[in-house]
């Protein structure tokens, strides 16, 4: 029965979620029909022959107490099918949810039922394995981050990939018994100059915990431990959103100079129309556009790599990334039969980046305004430690924040925001992130009675392989 559900719960669960209890529904009421008999101190047994020649059987009895907990599994069973059923509707993982649960259920019904110690054992380790399933059932980010997608083999210090591009070859003519002089010709394919990437970027995070001053704040040992284990877990989320805007940004600002860009003449199009349907023109035109754009993308050509190397490319591999003002305006309108189909034309969440990260790295010091001018990586202004009572939070900013106004971002660190463009064209791979390399460690101070929490990790200098596709759609 699980496996029924996996299969089809799916479709169980959207078309028919009501009846999705019926299955431990029927179990309580099939229990309940023995409930006089065991009432009267009847014992119901079955025993089932499972390996006759070791002399090994499965006995299953049924008294007062193996009723009272299969009542209480089934009961509770129903219930929490029903709740599912509406809760977790439209997850995609619902049918497995489903199949692990059914396993669940049945492990413990076989365990309270159980009369022998072979069968005992057996169906406590099933409850154990079919409840860890069931608790991680959920086991699929949803939602992948560019840089969690972009990430690369790399874990030691130093690491370094090379990336050398296969050239397609030529034909020639055939020249029949001629050719039996060219046996022993030599004819190497001429090969692009390849790429390196090598994890030489380090950054690390410090934080500092104290042992006596937050506990006696707290006054309570319990609540100042749960305090210090989010602190703890800062280390680690600070690092995550490090490298996720600081990939973000990088993406968004940077193109190769080679490929051109795709221009949308979105002006044209729309003309002098105003309001929802100036939206439904633009957007229109957008998968016009972008339609045409897939086409030739899977023709064979040399437009979409730096070297010129003839090319097929793959749409499955490939990323569109879009920017969220545009997206929003789609959505607005809603053109489900324009814009999600499978290839280009699809916008799945996790490839939308707010508009904020689009723009042109500033090649100059640049002085933030507070509207348009952000940090393309993490960037402190504060002259003082943080615990410093002068130390300003809002001068310390990560990657796709806005620089402080008034405040100098070096040259090539800071970057003003481009509404023009619309959506980034890359390969899954077109911009390696290897991240791999990591060192953890505490240190503790006895004299101050305080902790270092330190993590120090490496990544690889940002680039693009200019044997992949990596070019803005623009506003025309």
């Amino acid at each position: 029965m699980a496996f029924i559900i996996l299969s089809s719960g799916k479709f169980i669960a959207s078309k028919y979620y009501k009846f999705i209890g019926i299955l431990p529904l029927a179990l309580f009421a099939y229990f309940s029909t023995f409930l006089p008999s065991v009432q009267n101190n009847e014992e119901i047994i079955h025993v089932f022959k499972w390996i006759p020649s070791l002399g090994i059987d499965l006995n299953f009895k049924l008294d007062g107490l193996s009723m009272l907990f299969a009542l209480l599994i089934t009961g509770i069973g129903t219930l929490v099918y029903f709740y599912a059923s509406y809760y977790l509707k439209n997850h995609p993982l619902i049918n497995r949810f489903y199949c692990y649960l059914t396993l669940f259920m049945g492990a413990m019904l076989g365990l309270v039922l159980s009369d022998n110690l072979i069968a005992v054992f057996m169906f406590w380790e099933l409850t154990s394995i079919t409840s860890f399933f069931l608790i991680g059932f959920n086991n699929e980010d949803n939602f992948k981050s560019l840089v969690n997608r972009a990430k690369v083999d790399g874990s030691l210090y130093g690491d370094t990939k090379v990336y050398r591009p296969v050239v397609i070859g030529r034909t020639t003519a055939w020249a029949g018994y001629a050719e039996a002089g060219n046996l022993l010709n030599l004819e190497y394919q001429k090969q692009p100059a390849e790429q390196v990437i090598v994890l030489d970027v380090f950054r690390k995070i410090v934080l500092t915990t104290d042992k006596i001053l937050s506990k006696r704040a707290f006054n309570d040992a319990g609540v100042f431990g749960e305090y210090i284990s989010i602190l703890d877990a800062t280390v680690r989320q600070t690092k995550d959103i490090y490298d996720e805007t600081t990939y973000n940004a990088w993406i968004g600002t940077h193109k190769s100079s080679v490929q051109a860009d795709c221009e949308i003449d979105i002006t044209t199009a729309v003309g002098s129309a105003t309001g929802e349907e100036a939206n439904r023109l633009e957007a229109t035109k957008i998968a016009e556009d972008v339609a045409n754009l897939a086409i030739d993308m899977k023709n064979v050509n040399r437009k979409y790599n730096d070297y010129g190397i003839i090319r097929r490319t793959n749409l499955n591999k490939l990323l569109v990334v879009w920017n969220s003002k545009y997206v929003n305006k789609i959505t607005k309108v809603d053109l489900p039969t324009i814009f999600h189909k499978d290839g280009l034309l699809e916008i799945k969440p996790e490839n939308v980046l707010p508009a904020e990260y689009f723009g042109t790295v500033n090649a100059s010091a640049t002085v933030g305004d507070g509207s348009t001018v952000r940090a393309l990586v993490e960037l402190e202004f504060n002259t003082v430690a943080p615990q410093n009572p002068s130390y300003n939070p809002a001068k310390h900013v990560f990657a796709g924040e806005l620089v402080p106004t008034g405040e100098t971002a070096p040259a090539g660190e800071s970057y003003t925001v481009d509404g023009d463009i619309i959506a980034k064209v890359m390969d899954e791979k077109s911009v390696p992130f290897m991240s791999g390399f990591e060192i953890s460690s505490d240190f503790f101070n006895p004299l101050s009675q305080t902790t270092n929490k330190i993590l120090i990790w490496g990544h690889n200098t940002l680039d693009y392989i200019k044997e992949k596709p990596f070019f803005n759609i623009v506003k025309k």
